[in-house]
């Protein structure tokens, strides 16, 4: 596991809360809660497959989780065996409780004034946090044996938020402070190429995943 930032992720640098990965009946399958610290986890396709390409997997849980097998896991699997590397991106999310998170996330993301205030705060951090994520991929390529021409990123729901806005917006840490353009280094925050699946910010409804 990769962590994307030394020390506490520029911006939240006052987040008190751990990380917890728990199993929901609702979704039947793991999710996981309250990440604070953003990681990559690495994802090696076998030797004879490999074809250079990465991959930057976001998943989805309306920024109050990620489905972390059905839009992870399961997905890096499906990727190696084609010959992708892949990194499994943790974005940071907002807090929640493993009991009520379910309900949290679908009251939260009912209320457009509640997720528009949520959003102030965390786009910019999961904006960082995958420009970062893309930054060191192509900043490592050679250790992975990775062309640093065919880095792409694929997100479901609010990872697709992530995703989209990774290829698409100029990549910049502002308002974040001078911690986070100290640690990004250099290179480009872009990706060749995006996937955006179910693509969504929050507001009126409730995104499952």
């Amino acid at each position: 596991m990769i962590p994307l930032w030394p020390g506490a992720a520029p911006g939240s640098e006052k987040w008190t809360y751990h990380e917890q990965t728990i199993y929901s009946p609702r979704f039947h399958s793991r999710v996981v809660l309250n990440v604070s610290r953003p990681t990559l986890t690495v994802y090696l396709p076998e030797a004879s497959k490999a074809n250079g390409t990465a991959v930057i997997v976001c998943p989805g849980g309306g920024f109050h989780f990620l489905s972390i097998d059905n839009e992870g896991i399961k997905v890096a699997r499906w990727l190696t065996a084609h010959g992708v590397t892949v990194f499994l991106l943790k974005y940071r999310l907002v807090e929640t409780q493993p009991s009520t998170f379910a309900k949290q996330t679908r009251e939260d993301i009912a209320s457009r004034n509640k997720m528009r205030a949520i959003m102030k705060t965390l786009a910019p951090m999961v904006l960082a946090d995958g420009q970062q994520a893309v930054r060191i991929v192509r900043r490592r390529a050679a250790e992975w044996k990775i062309d640093p021409k065919r880095i792409g990123t694929i997100g479901f729901s609010a990872g697709g938020y992530v995703s989209a806005d990774v290829a698409l917006m100029k990549p910049r840490v502002g308002g974040l402070g001078r911690a986070a353009r100290r640690h990004r280094g250099g290179g480009r925050g872009r990706g060749r190429g995006a996937a955006a699946l179910r693509p969504r910010r929050g507001g009126g409804g409730f995104a499952g995943g």
